[in-house]
């Protein structure tokens, strides 16, 4: 530890020695890197550890913690930037995201030497506060802009750092907490502290901004307490910059980090809950415990500082951002929402914000969004009769009226030019008005208002959501007449489906049966208006595609929350019959979205095709008859053809849920031919049972991974088409005399009119996976199958195994075209034959569709950068692909006992290839592949090319954790190719795949003697 400590410290300071390691740190981004991971590498060490046990560990964490400061401080006035601070940030990063890991780190090594690092802190945060403040009072007109940028920059790393040593990270939804740590100091410290001057402290700073920090001043107070009154020391400095008009003595980024900090502490340490807590700090209660006296003052007090900064910094959209969420985290705290609600600068804010005044006109539209989020979440927070009645006053009633003021409007015109009155000129001109910039923007600040309110709602009880529904049933039918009127304009198209999606994720699953008929009503509306003006549509506007899409994916998304009514429902009513179903309204939208997917391979976007697959898969789970009672059958092939090609390209998440698509619509189809029901698109999953049963017994293709899925589909479709599996099985007996017997088999526990149930669906998963890895041991080795992928070159040889989808990845499919495989084989007339093929000494290349397995089986871990290994390299054919895969970065290393392979896949890879050992990319070494070659482990991936007796564990021990394993195990005669992924703790998860035949993993002697070479070694 102490050396990683040492190599830690090293990467922030260059010298002028040759090290090696020096020579790293030269390119800021490897130093940066290089520090993270040591960091991250020292801190997870750190868990569970007690430093009173190990008295060097504190001295070392110290060492660390110092080191850090050192880096990102103005130490002296010599100070010259380290090349941590220098990196180029392209992205326009932030240092909180930019060093998050580092800051994360850093914290938690603060708490550890909490008692050494937080007073540390508190001195450097007052001195350099007080430099600050210094300089604002300097008689002299002339500033010293240096001195003023280096004290900037250390206060903004001084409250990053603060920060994360007082709190952790959390998700957004988790409950925060106050760190153990700190908890525990601070009641540690209660015996040497004045509990009512550390009360008192607070607010003497804020009521005397000129107050001067001594250590006279600050003796007897809590050092927790003493960080907060150095924040609002701080904070109050800002204030006093700002009513002066002295903007220039502090920076945005300290803006933006101070108020970061202020909500940090808010979400974590205001108004906590006493109950949470084993030993709760007598201080820490007094000041911001739950019913404290300090607890209104500093929540008023976090209040002005939002509004404060909404005058002040209304054009720095960073600073808005975090304003925008501490206020969000006032309002979502019930103790301090019941506070800030209170006070009259609560409703002067809300007014500004429903009214849009100066300054709020200049704010980004998602953060005018928030705070009406956060005002909405106060006001229904409380259950009052006057706050509700000012709520609906102050804001509903408000945004209601300029709504229906803007609807009422454009209606009149349109009725008046449908008129061919005498002013219709007039009302045309009128009309144009209501496309100009200024009012779309004031149409896109009134939905997002909505926006705000239907998020703010969410996080209240389910009467409150019910109440915003029952009296927004109007604005909804503006709403709607609005995206009738706009639907030209994608800004206000978005926004108006973004809304619709809210009211489906938040407000839907508590509205009653009435309700919910009506909200489904909006919803169909939608649809139409969408349909009608999507086809055929035309656009002034600039990135149409890209708005389009964004269009579709919220609709799609939609969709997919109406679907939630169905598994939750919390509107206290029991469910009968509703009148509309919701079934039927998305796959009205479901008909909508198909052919403009289809026509614009919308498919081929990540983020549609997750969310298009979602919806098909749940909703033919729960309503299957809808697509046999409303898709016609031109739009049910187009329906299947999107799950087919879901099948194709994409991953198994999107795989398995095309999977369970088509098992729900084959049990619907059982279901009906027991009722004598069926029609023509029942037919249509037919195909699907022979695509299904040649991808798993014919080709090695990766849906074997999703193998109880898999099966239970093929079981369901073979009940639907028991027929069709017959003529199936018939088709393969003719390929290998040796199915026969395991065909048969198969056949006679099915049954000639298989009936599904559960109990038998289960019984066949089980079945029918011993039979898979029997019959793809006879076809994948079979000689007389080598057509299916076999070249007359290279080139025809990929694209075979790409087409009949062995090769799923492009990436993989690159790398192998630039390998030729002819380079490997001595026998010229069947290199490109998709079989194995002898190399001498009684090894074999692999079949190319095995290469594809292995590649395919490892491509998550085959990237750019990493390094793997491929034991019994043979040929050298894999070991180079899996270089091109690694490049660039990263390493690939082929090992084999018998040294004459090793010179000849040397010469092999050089052929065509040489470049990755010019670049050192790819080495071969002779070396016994069943020890692996720990000399450069671990590694990411590991294959191996011959098949091991039972788990080869010392090959597993050289996996980094998150590697993954695949080897052939087994004997000559049962042998299966397995996959094992090692676990954070050292263990590893292990799946099997399917049945292969390869040769022994053995030593050189019995290598050489099996190939009749005698040879003394």
């Amino acid at each position: 530890m102490s050396q990683i400590t040492v190599l830690l410290c090293r990467t922030t300071t260059t010298t002028s020695s040759n090290n090696q390691l020096d020579k790293i740190i030269e390119d800021p981004t490897i130093g940066k890197e290089t520090f993270d991971r040591l960091l991250q590498a020292w801190s997870r060490l750190l868990y569970g550890i007690d430093f009173g046990r190990f008295a060097n560990l504190r001295s070392l964490a110290i060492e660390i913690f110092d080191t850090f400061l050192q880096t990102h401080l103005n130490i002296n006035d010599n100070y010259e930037a380290n090349d941590l601070d220098l990196i180029d940030n392209d992205n326009d990063e932030d240092d909180r995201d930019l060093f998050s890991e580092q800051l994360i780190c850093i914290g938690l090594f603060g708490r550890h030497i909490i008692d050494y690092s937080l007073p540390l802190l508190i001195r450097l945060l007052m001195d350099r506060t007080k430099k600050l403040y210094d300089l604002m009072n300097n008689s002299s007109s002339n500033i010293n802009t240096n001195n003023l940028d280096q004290i900037n920059d250390d206060l903004h790393w001084l409250l990053l750092i603060s920060g994360h040593v007082l709190t952790e990270e959390y998700d957004s939804d988790e409950q925060k907490t106050i760190p153990e740590a700190v908890m525990s100091f601070s009641s540690q410290q209660v015996q040497y502290c004045d509990l009512n001057k550390s009360v008192q402290i607070a607010q003497h700073v804020l009521q005397q901004s000129q107050l001067d920090l001594s250590e006279e001043i600050m003796r007897g107070v809590s050092p927790v307490t003493q960080c907060l009154v150095a924040v609002l020391k701080l904070s109050e400095t800002e204030r006093l910059f700002s009513s002066h008009g002295q903007f220039e003595y502090i920076s945005v980024q300290v803006a933006v980090s101070l108020t970061w900090f202020i909500r940090r502490l808010a979400a974590n340490y205001l108004g906590f809950d006493e109950q949470s807590y084993k030993d709760v700090s007598q201080t820490l209660s007094m000041l911001l415990g739950k019913g404290s006296e300090m607890l209104e003052f500093l929540t008023n007090y976090f209040l002005s500082k939002v509004v404060i900064n909404l005058q002040m910094w209304a054009s720095e959209s960073d600073v808005i951002k975090e304003t925008a969420d501490l206020f969000v985290t006032l309002s979502m705290k019930k103790d301090s929402s019941l506070i800030i609600i209170r006070n009259d600068l609560f409703w002067t804010l809300a007014n500004d914000v429903i009214t849009n005044q100066m300054p709020i006109q200049l704010i980004n539209e998602e953060y005018k969004r928030s705070l009406i989020k956060g005002i909405t979440c106060s006001c229904l927070n409380n259950t009052s009769d006057e706050c509700r009645l000012h709520f609906d006053r102050s804001i509903f009633q408000i945004l209601n009226q300029r709504l229906q003021a803007i609807v009422e409007s454009i209606h009149t015109l349109i009725e008046q030019i449908k008129l061919n009155t005498s002013n219709k000129t007039h009302c045309t001109n009128a009309l144009q008005t209501f496309y100009t910039e200024n009012v779309l923007s004031q149409i896109s600040t009134l939905i997002n208002s909505y926006c705000g309110l239907i998020e703010g709602g969410s996080r209240c009880s389910s009467e409150q959501i019910t109440y915003l529904f029952e009296h927004s049933q109007q604005t909804l039918q503006y709403i709607l007449d609005l995206f009738d009127f706009y639907h030209n304009y994608c800004d206000q198209v978005q926004i108006i489906l973004e809304l619709f999606s809210l009211y489906a994720e938040h407000v839907l699953v508590y509205l009653n049966q009435n309700h919910t008929k009506a909200f489904y009503t909006y919803v169909l509306r939608l649809l139409e208006i969408f349909t009608k003006c999507n086809y055929g549509k035309k656009t002034r506007e600039v990135n149409a595609d890209e708005d389009f899409n964004a269009h579709i994916y919220t609709l799609l998304n939609c969709l997919n929350h109406l679907l939630a009514k169905d598994f939750i429902d919390f509107s206290n009513e029991n469910s009968s019959n509703p009148e509309v179903n919701v079934g039927d309204v998305i796959l009205y939208g479901l008909i909508i979205c198909l052919p403009l997917i289809q026509s614009d391979n919308l498919l081929k976007i990540p983020s549609i095709s997750l969310c298009y697959y979602k919806l098909v898969s749940s909703l033919c789970e729960q309503h299957s008859e809808c697509l046999f009672r409303l898709l016609n059958q031109d739009q049910y092939s187009i329906f299947l053809s999107t799950i087919k090609s879901g099948l194709d390209n994409y991953d198994n998440e999107i795989c398995k849920m095309c999977l369970e698509t088509i098992q729900s619509l084959a049990l619907y189809t059982i279901k009906q031919q027991k009722l004598n029901q069926t029609n023509e698109k029942s037919k249509y999953l037919e195909h699907f049972l022979d695509y299904l049963l040649q991808e798993t017994v014919i080709t090695t293709t990766t849906l074997s991974d999703l193998f109880d899925t898999l099966a239970g589909t093929i079981y369901t479709l073979i009940c639907a088409y028991s027929n069709q599996f017959y003529q199936f099985l018939g088709q393969m007996k003719q390929y290998d005399e040796n199915l026969s017997i395991i065909i048969d088999k198969l056949a006679n526990d099915i049954g000639q009119k298989p009936d599904y149930n559960r109990k038998a669906k289960l019984s066949f998963t089980v079945k029918f996976e011993s039979i898979f890895y029997q019959s793809y041991r006879i076809v994948a080795f079979n000689s007389n199958m080598a057509w299916r992928s076999s070249g007359v070159s290279h080139q025809e040889l990929i694209e075979n195994l790409y087409r009949n989808g062995l090769i799923k990845s492009q990436r993989i499919k690159e790398a192998m075209l630039r390998t030729d495989r002819g380079d490997f084989t001595d026998r010229t007339f069947d290199a490109y034959d998709d079989r194995p093929q002898p190399i001498g000494y009684a090894v074999t290349i692999s079949a190319p569709h095995m290469h594809c397995f292995g590649l395919e089986i490892l491509k998550d871990q085959l990237k750019p950068g990493a390094k793997v290994l491929d034991v019994g390299s043979g040929s050298g054919y894999l070991t180079a692909c899996m270089a091109r895969l690694v490049h660039p970065g990263g390493k690939a290393i082929g090992v084999d006992h018998i040294q004459e392979l090793v010179d000849k896949s040397i010469v092999n890879i050089k052929k065509n290839n040489k470049d990755l050992f010019d670049e050192g990319i790819i080495e071969i070494h002779k070396s016994d592949g069943r020890q692996g070659y720990a000399t450069e482990a671990p590694y990411d991936a590991i294959h191996v090319g011959a098949a091991a007796p039972d788990t080869p564990h010392e090959l597993i021990r050289q996996l980094k954790v998150g590697g993954r394993l695949v080897s052939p195990v087994g004997s000559t005669f049962g042998q299966e190719m397995i996959t094992y992924d090692k676990k954070a703790d050292g263990s590893y998860e292990e799946k099997r795949h399917m049945g292969v035949m390869y040769v022994p993993l053995t030593d050189e002697k019995q290598q050489y003697a099996s190939a009749g070479i005698r040879k003394d070694l």
